[in-house]
């Protein structure tokens, strides 16, 4: 059993095939329930300890790293054991999630990181973006921008200011989007 989101992976996709369509050798690291990319190196995880994994062997040799994983912020304490319903009414303890981009930024500082910050509003997020000294952030407003849907609007900033603000777009020019101002 399991508590998960309904985030579909589409952008995370989207920016995996646009990377592979400009040349660039591409591993996508994609949720067990996700399709994997044709002629990407796909690594599936099954959660965020496993996703980690993944992307601490595959940094080491990477020159980007796009974050659009919609790893959850609190996970449920586990329990090695079957619960009984006998024993009437439980509750669901959650934990912090590790700050999986923050300690990989840290680690890696030589990648160049791109998180993505799903919020209920259009903040740009500065504090962000410098707590966890990524390179540039994509913010998506998810009362507005439905998850799953096949379209998007974000803005993107640097450390210092906004780089770019999209109009409602499908995710594959919103990958592109994102890949043109990111790109050295």
């Amino acid at each position: 059993r399991t508590i998960s989101n309904q985030s579909s992976g589409k952008q995370g996709r989207a920016l995996g095939l646009e990377l592979l369509a400009r040349g660039f050798d591409v591993t996508y690291a994609h949720a067990n329930n996700i399709k994997g990319i044709p002629h990407a190196t796909n690594k599936v995880f099954s959660n965020s300890n496993s996703l980690v994994n993944i992307l601490n062997a595959e940094l080491t040799d990477a020159s980007y790293l796009y974050m659009a994983a919609a790893v959850s912020d609190f996970i449920p304490e586990f329990i090695n054991e079957k619960m009984d319903r006998r024993k009437g009414l439980i509750s669901v303890d959650l934990t912090p999630n590790q700050d999986i981009l923050k300690e990989l930024a840290k680690k890696f500082p030589d990648v160049i990181s791109i998180g993505f910050s799903a919020q209920i509003n259009d903040n740009l997020n500065f504090e962000k973006i410098k707590d966890k000294n990524v390179h540039f952030l994509v913010i998506n407003n998810i009362s507005t921008n439905k998850i799953g849907s096949d379209l998007n609007q974000i803005k993107l900033i640097n450390q210092n200011e906004l780089i770019v603000s999209s109009d409602r777009l499908d995710k594959n020019s919103i990958a592109k989007l994102i890949i043109d101002y990111t790109i050295e």
